[in-house]
């Protein structure tokens, strides 16, 4: 469950509420820009662990996840993306 709770202009209160607490997953929130605009949430979350290379390790989470003062660009769409992730061994 994603719940984005007290938006305005500049910031939103994101939290992050997986359906099975020892999953090991991924969550993000970005503007929408050229790198993300058309593409589907699973070519996203493709790029976005693409792009974190060897430090996966530190974005990976389990539990409850809160972002109490996301920050937010004024007059741009933002998107919230969550997606279960297997460490490798």
């Amino acid at each position: 469950d994603i719940q984005v709770t007290d938006v305005t202009a500049t910031s939103a209160k994101i939290k992050v509420v997986p359906e099975d607490m020892e999953q090991t997953y991924i969550w993000c929130y970005d503007p929408y820009d050229d790198s993300t605009e058309g593409k589907t949430p699973m070519e996203i979350a493709e790029q976005f662990v693409k792009f974190q290379g060897p430090f996966i390790g530190f974005v990976v989470k389990t539990g409850i996840q809160e972002a109490p003062a996301a920050t937010l660009t004024p007059g741009v769409k933002h998107y919230v993306l969550a997606f279960a992730y297997n460490r490798k061994s």
